[in-house]
């Protein structure tokens, strides 16, 4: 599945699917019981990047200005980087959770830790 905006928001509530791709300029992604079995990416300008109870073997956000947060079902090995913003993510180990931003802060936690 590929989802791919300019300027709206892209909100999703209780999916699950194989592997998802999502894209939008400068308006905010909030994905609520989204579950993929597979590649789940995110590429965002100047959004944010909401999870609450999503999952994915491999997750891969990207975006300039936009903080990353929410919540995860399972662990993950976490890389993150961000040039000005904080960084709080659990200490576990899972499916590869890639997290880059400039700008922005990144606030992961998982469900149940």
């Amino acid at each position: 599945m590929e989802i791919t905006t300019d300027t709206g928001r892209i909100e999703l509530t209780d999916l699950n699917g194989g592997e998802m791709e999502m894209k939008s300029d400068t308006g905010k992604v909030a994905l609520q019981n989204v579950i993929m079995t597979g590649h789940m990416g995110i590429k965002t300008s100047t959004g944010d990047v909401k999870f609450e109870g999503c999952d994915a073997s491999e997750i891969v956000v990207q975006t300039s200005t936009g903080d990353v947060t929410g919540t995860l079902l399972t662990g993950k090995t976490f890389d993150t980087d961000t040039s000005t913003g904080k960084v709080r993510v659990p200490k576990t180990t899972g499916g590869d959770c890639r997290i880059r931003t400039s700008t922005g802060d990144i606030e992961i936690e998982i469900s149940g830790h």
